[in-house]
């Protein structure tokens, strides 16, 4: 997958990306990114006394 992100990236053809690959692709790059997304649409996660 990663691949064909970084052809699509070099010969500006339509499709995945390399840095969308690499992010569905890598599981701990994934899941920091997915919790990142949440605490800022959800107001910064859980609040601190």
């Amino acid at each position: 997958m990663i691949t064909t992100g970084s052809i699509n990236d070099y010969y500006k053809l339509g499709g995945v990306s390399y840095k969308a690959a690499d992010l569905c692709t890598d599981k701990l790059l994934f899941h920091k990114k997915l919790r990142n997304l949440t605490n800022e649409t959800m107001g910064g996660g859980i609040p601190s006394k």
